[in-house]
């Protein structure tokens, strides 16, 4: 029997230790300073253990190890009054307990009464505390309680049976499990019922607040009409003055990426595709100086350094002109753009390249004639569909075709560009990288011209994507512009001949 209850000890110990940890954890994850009371309770309830474990020899430090059980008591009666809305009067009960303590003292200690009769004033005054929470909750206002105060309610009359219990049977062995078992059932149901109990606290004082709120809004309160009129109109405008930040803050960010992707093309580009002329020239040069090259030989590798030379200067001029078509972007105007006008345009424009590698063109048109998106006319052949059909026919191989549909999607016009040329990975697709990749033919480019068609699209308010199946299943674009609400266009510029960076 007494290892029973030495193992009952030792589990209640260790629970008490877990739902301090438990409720240390609520208190930092949820902020909720009633959470400090539940980590308070269990640190009382702790040190109740500690001096049941020390003062267990002789009688007397039997009744002494109980004067520490108003500790946990106390602050569970605090805890359900306060759910209940009553008073925690700790000066009243304080002084009865430290009465009630010296009374029982003295009959241990200077009288011959007993272990019960010595216990039973502490053991009133340590109970006290239970009886107003539960007359509150079983008899004045029953019908308020919700199920968790009647719960704690239940427990805090088995309490007080086990305080009594304590008085009269502790000293009996054969009883000690029977005690100890009580107590298991009681800290067991209190660590499921005080979480709850706190949590339901904290909504019934914030749906009073709530209600005090909507009652002052009502008109019931006109002393704080006007202030709260006055809150509200700063409110909204500091909630204005957010959106708006925010808005700024979007286009700001929108605008560093770009920044940044067409950064980080030129520091690829500068490193990567100039080095590799500069490389060859350097290594020509080279070659004159230390006499290796054939006096029959020198004229080709004149040449050969004058064909490198050149190609790094286009290179360039293609990303000084890149960088200046970009920062022309914001200030192009926006009109009423015929897609079958600027389509039928660019097949001609790129005529001779398509005879070049013998590629067809597939052109399907299921919008109406008359039917016209939000662009500008020169911007959106010349920097869009221009740079798109170029990588087309530069990643297409010899004899092969390239489909362009155009069709209404909602209140959109989606141009569909698919090729079925060399295709690009799913690695590639994921970080985009669609610069530097020579053609099917060797043909070179720097990427400039899908960075440039992104920043005029979304000055449109458009948007484009590319997908392909991987290496050798071709490539799809896809442009999606706003449809315009008329049928005439406001205005229809001279296409002029289209700057194509590939």
């Amino acid at each position: 029997m007494e290892a029973l209850a030495k193992f009952i000890f030792l589990f209640l110990i260790g629970t008490t230790i877990l739902n301090f940890v438990i409720a240390i954890a609520a208190r930092v994850k949820t902020a909720q300073k009633e959470f400090n009371e539940l980590i308070l309770y269990w640190i009382t309830l702790f040190a109740t253990y500690l001096a049941a474990a020390a003062l267990s020899q002789t009688p007397t430090e039997i009744a002494l190890a109980y004067y520490f059980q108003f500790l946990p008591t106390f602050m569970l009666a605090k805890i359900l009054m306060d759910s209940r809305g009553l008073r925690f009067n700790l000066m009243f009960y304080g002084t009865i307990q430290v009465i009630a303590s010296l009374v029982s003292t003295y009959l241990l200690l200077s009288t011959e009464v007993g272990f019960t009769i010595a216990l039973l004033p502490i053991t009133f005054s340590s109970s006290l505390p239970c009886w107003p929470p539960m007359w509150n909750i079983f008899i004045t206002h029953r019908s308020e309680a919700n199920w968790i105060e009647k719960g704690m309610g239940i427990m805090f009359l088995t309490g007080v049976i086990n305080h009594f219990n304590y008085a009269l049977f502790r000293l009996d062995p054969t009883t000690a499990w029977w005690g100890w078992s009580i107590s298991i059932a009681q800290y067991q149901c209190m660590s499921i019922f005080l979480p709850l109990l706190i949590s339901h606290r904290r909504e019934k004082k914030e749906r009073k607040n709530i209600e005090l709120a909507l009652e002052k809004l009502s008109g019931q309160n006109t002393h704080y009409n006007v202030e709260i009129d006055e809150l509200y109109r700063t409110l909204e405008l500091q909630i204005s003055q957010k959106e708006e930040l925010t808005q700024k803050l979007q286009k700001m960010n929108v605008k560093l990426e770009d920044e940044r992707e067409m950064n980080e093309i030129l520091i690829k580009t500068v490193s990567h595709d100039l080095a590799n002329p500069l490389t060859v020239i350097n290594a020509y040069i080279d070659m004159l100086q230390m006499g290796r090259i054939p006096q029959e030989d020198k004229d080709m590798i004149w040449n050969r350094i004058k064909m490198n030379t050149k190609s790094a200067l286009d290179m360039i001029a293609r990303i000084r002109n890149a960088i200046v078509t970009r920062n022309q972007a914001n200030i192009v105007a926006i009109h009423d753009v015929s897609i079958d006008r600027s389509i039928n345009y660019l097949l001609t424009q790129f005529e001779t390249r398509l005879k070049e590698k013998n590629i067809r063109v597939n052109y399907d048109c299921s919008v109406p004639l008359d039917t016209f998106v939000a662009a500008e006319e020169n911007t959106l052949t010349e920097h869009v569909f221009a740079n798109i059909l170029s990588n087309a026919i530069k990643f297409s191989y010899e004899n092969s075709e390239i489909k362009i549909n155009v069709y209404e999607y909602q209140n959109m016009v989606k141009v569909e560009f698919k090729d079925s040329g060399m295709g690009i990975n799913q690695d590639r697709l994921e970080r985009r990288l669609l610069h530097s990749t020579e053609g099917t033919k060797g043909e070179t480019g720097s990427g400039f011209g899908m960075m440039v068609m992104g920043y005029f699209l979304r000055h449109f308010g458009a948007t484009h994507t590319v997908y392909s199946e991987g290496l050798g299943h071709g490539t799809t674009v896809t442009v999606c512009l706003k449809k315009s609400n008329v049928r005439t266009p406001k205005f229809i510029p001279e296409i002029q001949s289209a700057n194509i960076f590939s």
